[in-house]
């Protein structure tokens, strides 16, 4: 059965949701609030040697793979709420569990103070600017260059 992971940020102080890993037939993808330079899609076959010295090789739609892909990300990202997916998910369903998982659950900003009468400062116009420092430059000639004959 098809899963899907909420990822939270850990730079973040309060934890917030940034992404969602979805596992679909043939790949897992990753959907993420910005883009932070990592690939969208695992696709590659996944490849294990045990300690036995046997190799185990994990496909995309096993749920070992799913792992792997969380395992990952989990050094990046926390992971939060791994959840079955429903049946038939199509991409406005997608659109739709990533504003309800993510987009909704991002903090609020918070209402401010504002001036009633903003300042506004007047340059004096009898008062001239200070020069900028512009700092010396020793000034040498180029030396000419000789073409050979």
């Amino acid at each position: 059965m098809p899963r899907y992971a909420v990822l939270s940020d850990l730079d973040a102080p309060d934890l917030r949701k940034v992404g969602l890993v979805v596992e679909r037939g043939d790949r897992v993808v990753l959907l993420l609030i910005r883009d932070q330079g990592l690939r969208t899609e695992f696709r590659e076959v996944y490849r294990v040697t045990e300690p036995d010295g046997a190799e185990v090789v994990y496909e995309p739609g096993m749920p070992e793979y799913f792992d792997y892909v969380l395992l990952t990300l989990s050094r990046t990202f926390l992971v939060n709420a791994v959840e079955p997916l429903p049946e038939q998910v199509d991409s406005l369903a997608l659109q739709r569990l990533f504003y309800n998982e993510v987009m909704s659950k991002q903090p609020r900003s918070r209402p401010r103070e504002y001036a009633l009468r903003p300042k506004i400062v007047f340059p004096n116009p009898r008062v001239a600017p200070a020069p900028a420092a512009v700092p010396a430059r020793a000034h040498r000639p180029r030396q000419p260059v000789h073409t050979a004959a």
